[in-house]
């Protein structure tokens, strides 16, 4: 409210207009809005747990404002931790972003952070927490704005759609299952049965060359989604697909749908049965009408769509996640408690060279890829079209004359973080994704979207190119084969002009997120080339994106995944002033009229989430063989063990290593390690400690160093030597390897060979080859972490330790029967 004054009425008339155009002149003053962040029980999924919420709500509520009006927002901390609220799209000073460690310090326990800024535009946008993982926990609602002039289209009714994926887990949980087991959510992986198949519909030889050709890069076809429907319930608006969300109509009326996707990790194909949609807005700015069958929206896009039913009947509003693995699901209806049919998911996708833009021009067939240098990128390559798109045979726009800019592009770190590069990355927006390609109905792609209103298209000052990098098996992601932790700021200068070029050398598609300002992403529209806050960048896929630093302070740029970011790939954009100047910036805003910082004295990026960055540790314990041997003939029946528990991070762990036998209450053949583990490649670890050989008189002690990883073709080995006293030397192989009957139902054969340097008759070993170890061992996998198994191991002596078994009445060689339990935890 303004204060309350009196006007005479002799005082002139001038000064009548003046106060009266100030008025008008000034922002309006929206509702003060006051929110608690605090713990709710909630029970989704039957079983009773908590969320964070807002005002006790999830969604939290939705929040309308007015374009023009400004915001004051009270936002208070109920939880035993920081938290912090991100306003995604929304242009605020940097103040106001809500990104602990960049733009401010987040809001401790107890504490009431006001958030105060000006509205500066339209549409659809959401809000969520920037701590840790209170995002999946249930820490996210929509924004709608008001546009202050009537929007370009029409329509009656009005829906905000926000969907998620909700779990029980923590999500530190999810983070450290993810650490310990790279696809430990994927139970859609390739079976026995699905190369069978391959090999009916294809032939032997093909099926063969198919997998060869992915089991030879580690790469599994079918890892679409880091977190599956194993662990996550798909909700639309907090409601599960039982419960049935349900947005009202009378027929002939235009229902708009703000399509918002708060998810932590899963992107969702939407779709209407018997339904046209209508896209008339992408990240909230207004796009020219396109209308589609269906559209992917990637995890913290927004799209608003405008359908028109007609004839009274209901209609199932449907939203499957990319990888099959479950949906979400309400209801568009002129009445309370009517459904339709829910149709079925769409067959499971499976990923191809070819569609992840690393094979073109015959190279399906080559063996893999490898981390390696490319030519730098042409500034304006992300502009190009492929010329025609696959649904209606549509036109892009010419790409303007491209100006030739200087090229920054940091070193690529090829190291342990970084699987693979992709050889030959494309622009891929005509592309609707894995899974929506030829499918018989029409999807939006980034080729279709073009800004309804035209707006400046100067060139680039200059073009800094990305490279989005990972390694699935470590669970590492960043940006320039650099973590969040490991890198430094990416300095702009205030009102320059940027090209980013993001090049994605992974497999996983990835939602590039830019606070503070929009990227204009140059799919050859011109100067209707669409903004967007959000970009999608598919696997092996390449696209430009321009920039103006019209910002000023400290923003964040990050993958949306929500692991990725807390694993990584996350860096700190500073936006300051050019060389020479003062540094002294008047923002719009009077109350936030300083840099936060000169550009020489900002501290390296600060850790956000303590909970959950890449750089804090993990640990794991796991038997993977505790089982009981029955001995066929003479031999006695023994209890086996074998053993292992790491702690440390992504590069450095500190490993213990037991395994052996008991046989009537006594240990034989027993030993435990202690070593040193570092990260040496994407897939290999070097180790280095000791060991302690017990059991059986006389114990040994070993110094041991050797490595151990993940093989081409998808084989874990581990090669060990051994220095002890008395130059006594020893080494060892073993190799394993998975065959996956069903996604339980596990065969595990291994291989073990041990070699000595010299005899030592105590124990009655032999020198050269000493012994070999076969076993498969068949596990059904109740859960990933319980998984009882029977098997058989075949083991056999060669040389002198055959002689001096024989010779102690011992056998040479033994089959023994096996039932066991694999267990483990973190």
């Amino acid at each position: 409210m303004f204060p309350f004054c009196t006007l005479s009425r002799r005082r002139p008339l001038a000064t009548v207009m003046t106060l009266a155009l100030a008025l008008t002149a000034a922002p309006a003053i929206a509702k003060t809005y006051h929110l608690n962040i605090a713990r709710t029980p909630v029970n989704i999924t039957g079983t009773p747990t908590t969320a964070v919420t807002v005002n006790g709500q999830l969604p939290a509520p939705t929040l309308h404002w007015h374009e023009g009006e400004q915001v004051v927002i009270h936002v208070s901390n109920k939880l035993e931790v920081p938290t912090s609220l991100h306003w995604h799209g929304v242009l605020v000073p940097a103040a106001m972003d809500g990104v602990p460690g960049i733009s401010f310090d987040a809001i401790e326990p107890g504490a009431t952070f006001t958030y105060r800024f000006t509205v500066k535009q339209n549409g659809t946008y959401w809000y969520h927490a920037h701590s840790g993982g209170q995002e999946q926990k249930g820490l996210y609602g929509a924004i709608v704005i008001t546009p202050e002039k009537p929007a370009p289209f029409q329509y009656d009714r009005d829906y905000a759609v926000v969907l998620s994926d909700w779990t029980d887990e923590s999500p530190e949980q999810i983070l450290a299952n993810l650490k310990s087991q790279s696809d430990y959510y994927n139970y859609a992986k390739l079976t026995v049965g699905d190369f069978l198949d391959r090999v009916a519909n294809q032939g032997l030889v093909a099926a063969l060359s198919w997998r060869f050709m992915w089991s030879g890069m580690r790469m599994s076809p079918t890892d679409i989604s880091d977190v599956t429907g194993a662990a996550y319930t798909f909700l639309m608006n907090g409601k599960t697909a039982e419960q049935n969300w349900t947005a009202l109509y009378k027929p002939g009326e235009r229902v708009r749908l703000r399509l918002i996707n708060a998810s932590s990790m899963t992107y969702f194909d939407v779709r209407i049965p018997g339904l046209k949609m209508t896209v008339v807005q992408a990240d909230g700015q207004n796009v020219q009408p396109v209308t589609v069958d269906e559209l992917r929206i990637a995890v913290a896009e927004t799209y608003d769509v405008i359908v028109t039913p007609e004839n009274g009947r209901a209609y199932t509003i449907f939203a499957q996640g990319m990888d099959r693995s479950g949906y979400a699901r309400g209801t568009l209806a002129p009445g309370r408690g009517m459904t339709a049919p829910v149709p079925p998911m769409d067959p499971r996708p499976v990923l191809t060279m070819r569609a992840m833009g690393m094979a073109m021009h015959g190279m399906e067939g080559m063996p893999g890829m490898s981390p390696s240098p490319r030519p730098s990128p042409q500034p304006g390559e992300g502009e190009k079209m492929s010329g025609m798109h696959q649904h209606g045979m549509k036109m892009a726009a010419s790409p303007p004359a491209t100006t030739i800019t200087p090229v920054f592009e940091p070193p690529l770190d090829t190291g342990v973080g970084v699987a693979h590069v992709a050889p030959m990355p494309r622009s891929r927006l005509e592309d609707p994704g894995i899974g929506l390609r030829h499918n018989g109905r029409v999807d939006l792609t980034y080729a279709d979207l073009a800004s309804l209103e035209p707006h400046p298209d100067p060139p680039p000052d200059r073009t800094i190119v990305l490279h989005l990098t990972g390694n699935m098996e470590r669970y590492m992601w960043s940006f320039n084969g650099k973590t969040y932790a490991a890198s430094v700021p990416l300095d702009l200068y205030y009102g320059e002009r940027i090209r980013i070029v993001l090049i994605n050398d992974t497999m996983m598609n990835h939602p590039i997120h830019l606070h503070g300002m929009f990227m204009e992403l140059q799919n050859g529209h011109g100067v209707h080339n669409p903004l967007k806050h959000t970009i999608n960048v598919k696997p092996g896929g390449k696209m430009s994106v321009l920039v103006t630093a019209d910002a000023p302070g400290g923003w964040a740029l990050h993958c949306h995944l929500l692991y990725h970011m807390e694993s990584g790939m996350m860096r700190q954009v500073r936006v300051a002033p050019p060389p020479g100047s003062s540094g002294a910036v008047v923002l719009a805003t009077p109350s936030f009229s300083e840099w936060e910082q000169p550009r020489s004295n900002m501290p390296p990026p600060a850790h956000m989430h303590a909970t959950m960055q890449a750089s804090s540790t993990h640990y794991k314990v796991m038997f993977d063989q505790l089982e009981y041997q029955a001995g066929g003939g003479d031999s006695p029946d023994a209890f086996a063990w074998e053993g292992q528990a790491w702690y440390g991070g992504d590069i450095n762990k500190l490993w213990l290593k037991t395994e052996g036998t008991r046989i009537g209450g006594e240990a034989e053949d027993a030993g435990i390690e202690v070593l040193y583990d570092r990260a040496i490649s994407s897939y290999f670890d070097f180790q280095a400690g000791v060991r302690h050989d017990f059991g059986q008189e006389p114990s040994r002690n070993w110094a041991a160093f050797g490595i151990q990883g993940l093989a081409p073709y998808f084989f874990d080995v581990e090669l060990t030597g051994y220095l002890g006293p008395g130059g006594r030397t020893a080494a060892r192989a073993r190799a394993k390897y998975e065959w996956l009957f069903t996604q339980r139902l596990i065969l595990e054969p291994e291989l073990e060979l041990n070699w000595y340097g010299k005899d030592d008759p105590a124990r009655l070993i032999g020198s050269g080859l000493s012994n070999a170890a076969l076993g498969l061992r068949l596990r059904y996998e109740f859960t990933r972490k319980f998984a009882p198994y029977i098997g058989v191991e075949y083991r056999r002596t060669f040389g002198n330790t055959s002689d001096y078994r024989l010779a102690a009445g011992e056998r040479a060689s033994d089959t023994e029967w096996l039932i066991g339990l694999r267990i483990w935890f973190n």
